[in-house]
């Protein structure tokens, strides 16, 4: 069933297969083929994992977008906004091999809905418009959505999250850290007593990595 749903993602994402851009849009929140920076790298990629809870119990841990403890720790530096509202930021202080950095990320849409799948929408901030780490790579963009959908099964959640991102060198590992949060808040939800029924093994399918 997850292979189903990994495909049928990949269908309505309208992406076809890796070729040579040729007059494609800028990258953007709008999800959509697009063309990277030149002499950046395009990278399409969406993490799928089975975690078994409602999804309103998967909500409550991978739904806020000022709180992302789960993924392995994480606390922002400084945010703004208020919580699940669009507009909201997050900024991180991170350490590069050769010196500190900061990145922002900006939520764009959150929407939950009555069965407690829900749906959360952000991007790279778009000042500056890259972001370089010390001794690293470099971001020029990065766009992500995660999805939690209740399944005709109870205590059964599907996980997608998506990102499509434009980067100098490997600014991040995305697929590592996105199957690591599933599994984590697959966790979180176990300790809590809430977790009844049976989780699939978080993994990544790339569908598109191109030198633009």
């Amino acid at each position: 069933m997850l292979q189903n749903l990994a495909l049928l993602f990949l269908a309505t994402a309208g992406l076809t297969a890796a070729a040579p851009p040729k007059n494609l849009p800028a990258c953007s929140i709008v999800d959509r083929r697009c063309k990277c920076p030149a002499g950046s790298t395009f990278k399409n990629l969406t993490s799928f994992g089975i975690i078994g809870a409602p999804a309103i119990e998967v909500q409550k841990i991978m739904g806020p977008f000022l709180n992302i403890e789960f993924q392995g720790g994480l606390i922002p530096a400084s945010e703004t906004g208020k919580e699940g509202k669009p507009g909201a930021s997050r900024t991180f202080h991170f350490n590069g091999p050769e010196g500190p950095y900061n990145i922002t990320e900006v939520l764009m849409e959150f929407k939950a809905f009555k069965d407690g799948s829900f749906a959360q929408i952000y991007q790279q901030a778009l000042k500056p418009a890259s972001v370089h780490i010390p001794g690293g790579g470099t971001y020029h963009g990065n766009w992500v959505v995660i999805k939690g959908q209740q399944t005709l099964i109870a205590n059964e959640t599907v996980v997608a999250w998506r990102n499509w991102r434009c980067e100098e060198g490997e600014t991040f590992p995305a697929a590592l850290s996105h199957e690591g949060g599933i599994a984590n808040a697959s966790a979180i939800i176990a300790k809590a007593g809430k977790r009844t029924g049976v989780d699939v093994t978080p993994f990544t399918i790339f569908y598109e990595v191109r030198d633009d």
